[in-house]
C-alpha cells in the first residue's frame, strides 16, 4: 500500500471516529435547563413568608421535573435573598439578569424591594412577577412588573367599608412607614372619610422600632373606638401585646399581612378579639381539586399548612411555567403570553391581569382571633 493511500486511510478512521464521538456525546448530553430567579425575603423579619413561599416553588419545580420538565428541559430555580433590603433586592436582580441571563424572575414578597427593582425590570425587559406585594404605586411601576397579589386600593376600601357598616365611626390608625404602610392607610383612610367616618390620629413606625408606648399613649388620649394596624405579623403582634399591656380597649383591627400563626406566640392571650379583612381565595373551606392536591402534597412534605405566602409563589411560578411551555424564552417574550392570554390556572381563584399588571377579582374574608385561631366570620365577594 503507498504512503499516501495509507494517510488517506488513516485520517479516513479519524475523522469518523470524531464524528462517532461527536454523535454519542450529543445524545448523552443532559438537556438544557430552563433557569428561573427567585428574589425573596428570606432572613430578618418576617422571613417565614420567604421561606414558606420557597417551599411551594421547590414543590412545584420538583413536580414540574419528574414530569419532564417544560418542553423536555429541566427547570431550575435561582434564589437570592432580598433581607428586605431595596439595595441587595437590586443587586440580587442585577445578578440574575446580568450574570445568569434569566428571562422572570419571580418575588419580591414586599413592596419597597419590588418597587426597587423595577426600574432594572423595565429596562433589562425582565418580568418581575411579585408574590405579595401589594402597595398602589406598583400599579404604576411598569410594563414589566406583575403580580399575583391585588393592590392595597382594594383590600383597604373593603374592609374600611365593613368597619363603618359595623358601627365604628372614630378610627385610628398606626402603620409602618414604608410603600405598603403607607398605601394601605390611605385606601382606608379615603373610603372610610367618604363614608362619613373620622381618623382620630394615624402614627407611623419604622420596621426597626421595638417600643410602641409613645404611640398608644397618643391614641388612648385620642380615645377611637377602633385602631387599624398596617403592619406585618411581628410589629402588630408586639403592638396588639403592647396596647393591651397599657390597658387600650379600642377594637384592633389589622391586615392580611398579619395573619400568621406566629402572631399567637408573640401577642398571646392579646390576641383575643383581632380582627383582619384578608385576601381569601384559597379558602381551606370551600377548596377546589387542584387546591386539595397541593395541600394534601405540601402537608405530605413539610408537615404544616401552606400560608398565603406559599400558595401565592405557588400562582407567580405557575404563570411563568405556563408562558414558558408555549415556547417563550425571553422576557418580552413571556410579557406578550401574559398579556395576551390574561387568565391563568394557579393554585388560588382568580389569576387575572388587567392592563397594569395587577390581578383582578379576589374575594376578602373577614377574621377574628377567637381561642388562639383566626376564625371566618363573614365573606365579602
Amino acid at each position: 500500500m503507498k504512503k499516501k493511500n495509507i494517510i488517506g486511510w488513516v485520517i479516513g478512521i479519524a475523522v469518523v471516529g470524531i464524528l462517532i464521538i461527536v454523535s454519542l456525546a450529543k445524545q448523552n448530553k443532559q438537556p438544557e435547563t430552563i433557569k428561573i430567579g427567585a428574589i425573596l425575603l428570606l432572613s430578618g423579619e418576617n422571613a417565614l413568608w420567604g421561606e414558606n413561599a420557597q417551599k411551594a416553588i421547590n414543590l412545584l419545580v420538583e413536580e414540574t421535573n419528574l414530569r419532564g420538565g417544560i418542553n423536555g428541559k429541566k427547570v431550575k430555580i435561582l434564589y437570592e435573598d432580598s433581607k428586605g433590603d431595596p439595595k441587595i433586592a437590586v443587586a440580587a436582580f442585577n445578578k440574575l439578569t446580568n450574570i445568569e441571563h434569566v428571562p422572570a424572575i419571580l418575588g419580591d414578597m414586599l413592596s419597597v424591594t419590588t418597587l426597587a427593582m423595577s426600574p432594572s425590570a423595565n429596562k433589562s425587559k425582565v418580568v418581575l412577577m411579585g408574590i405579595s406585594c401589594s402597595a398602589p404605586s406598583i400599579t404604576e411601576a411598569g410594563p414589566f412588573v406583575y403580580r399575583v397579589w391585588p393592590s392595597d386600593l382594594y383590600e383597604g376600601k373593603v374592609f374600611a367599608e365593613w368597619v363603618y357598616k359595623k358601627g365604628f365611626k372614630d378610627i385610628a390608625i398606626v402603620y409602618i412607614n414604608n410603600d405598603y404602610g403607607n398605601g394601605l392607610k390611605e385606601a382606608f383612610s379615603k373610603r372610610f372619610i367618604e363614608l362619613g367616618g373620622r381618623i382620630t390620629i394615624a402614627e407611623g413606625y419604622t420596621s426597626a422600632q421595638q417600643d410602641f408606648r409613645p404611640i398608644i399613649i397618643k391614641l388612648k388620649q385620642s380615645k377611637p373606638q377602633g385602631v387599624y394596624i398596617v403592619g406585618y405579623y411581628e410589629d402588630t403582634a408586639q403592638f396588639i401585646k403592647e396596647a393591651k399591656q397599657q390597658g387600650l380597649s379600642s377594637q384592633l383591627f389589622g391586615t392580611s399581612s398579619s395573619v400568621h400563626s406566629k402572631l399567637f406566640d408573640i401577642a398571646g392571650q392579646a390576641s383575643e378579639g383581632f380582627i383582619v379583612a384578608m385576601v381569601n381565595d384559597f379558602d381551606v373551606n370551600n377548596l377546589t381539586p387542584k387546591q386539595k392536591e397541593f395541600l394534601e402534597k405540601y402537608r405530605n412534605l413539610y408537615k404544616q399548612d401552606p400560608d398565603w405566602a406559599a400558595t401565592h409563589a405557588a400562582d407567580a411560578f405557575l404563570v411563568i411555567k405556563q408562558c414558558l411551555e408555549k415556547g417563550c424564552k425571553t422576557g418580552e417574550e413571556i410579557k406578550r403570553c401574559i398579556d395576551n392570554q390574561r387568565t391563568f390556572d394557579g393554585i388560588n381563584i382568580g389569576v387575572t391581569f388587567d392592563d397594569n399588571g395587577d390581578v383582578i377579582n379576589k374575594p376578602i374574608v373577614i377574621k377574628k382571633v377567637e381561642n388562639g385561631r383566626f376564625i371566618d366570620i363573614e365573606t365579602i365577594k
